[in-house]
């Protein structure tokens, strides 16, 4: 989630590497650049750039992440 402090670059890029992370993106959207940055630096993530809305490919792929991730079991 976005945490609505541009002015604030340290805060803006601040995750937890422990965790795993879904970097979701609308496409054209000014910080699909960030994301996609963190995304890379980031151990245990995963980055989605999608239009408007998700469909079921972007699910998929975040099912897949997630529970190759341990976090859940479907």
């Amino acid at each position: 989630m976005e945490n609505k402090t541009p002015a604030d670059l340290e805060l803006e890029t601040y995750n937890n590497i422990t965790i795993p992370t879904v970097f979701f993106a609308q496409s054209f959207c000014a910080k699909t650049a960030l994301a996609a940055h963190l995304a890379s630096r980031h151990p245990k993530a995963l980055f989605v750039d999608v239009d408007v809305t998700g469909g079921s490919s972007a699910r998929a792929k975040i099912e897949a992440f997630l529970e190759l991730s341990g976090v859940f079991d479907s």
